[in-house]
């Protein structure tokens, strides 16, 4: 999940990504769907709960963290 949006955060701010055509194509029409603060801050909130996880920062699993990032 994190990498795929740093890959929508690079297609947001770059033009120069080396990846297969049809990739850039998916990947730019599910960049379009976001704004860049919005990818922006999922990307800081998943970082706070992978740091969570690994330093037992956190009471919840990794599933019930990851369903209130989607709520």
């Amino acid at each position: 999940l994190t990498r795929q949006i740093r890959l929508l955060i690079g297609v947001k701010t770059s033009n120069e990504l080396t990846m297969a055509p049809f990739m850039l194509s998916k990947l730019k029409k599910q960049a379009s769907l976001f704004t860049l603060e919005k990818l922006l801050q999922l990307h800081s909130q998943l970082l706070l709960i992978d740091l969570a996880q690994k330093t037992s920062g956190s009471r919840l699993s990794l599933e019930q963290q990851l369903d209130l990032l989607v709520v």
